[in-house]
């Protein structure tokens, strides 16, 4: 309805569509976790975690402007049900990096340690910003441990921020 209201050839619309089109992958994405909720058993994801990592990645420097790598020595496997959670984590690691800093580079780094899944966000040194300011993510902490994990926070002298959620897999 909104859309319909705003004429094609102005800033806005373009602004609008790109809302719009977010808000539809998020129902979609919505719709998809329903569905696994109500299937019975545990069951291996369907997807793989590193290729949805990437897809997520990609949105966001769409949607951002921050250009965000993935890397990955090799692909997880996960249930259905650990796989929706640790795509949570990896959307609010990078909503984090968003709302916390002002840089324009992030890496999204995925280790499969056997017996847990360690999920590290690494943003370069933000311009203008105290590189001792200390942040500390309660949220993903949260989240992380009712998991049974943690979130660690290292602080690095040249500025950049690295985030590592370990979880058990």
């Amino acid at each position: 309805a909104l859309r319909r209201q705003v004429p094609d050839d102005t800033p806005l619309a373009e602004e609008v569509d790109d809302l719009a089109r977010m808000a539809g992958e998020g129902i979609a994405e919505l719709r998809r976790y329903v569905a696994g909720l109500r299937e019975q058993g545990p069951r291996t994801a369907r997807e793989s975690l590193l290729v949805a990592v990437r897809r997520q990645a990609e949105k966001f420097t769409e949607f951002y402007g921050i250009d965000v790598k993935v890397v990955a020595d090799s692909d997880v496997r996960l249930k259905e049900a650990m796989f929706h959670e640790v795509m949570n984590i990896v959307r609010e690691g990078l909503a984090n990096i968003r709302r916390h800093t002002s840089a324009q580079r992030a890496l999204v780094n995925l280790r499969d340690e056997g017996a847990r899944l360690v999920v590290e966000f690494i943003n370069d040194r933000a311009p203008g910003r105290n590189a001792k300011q200390v942040f500390f993510p309660r949220s993903l902490n949260e989240r992380a441990m009712e998991l049974g994990g943690r979130v660690d926070v290292e602080h690095r002298d040249d500025g950049r921020t690295k985030v590592a959620v370990a979880i058990p897999v």
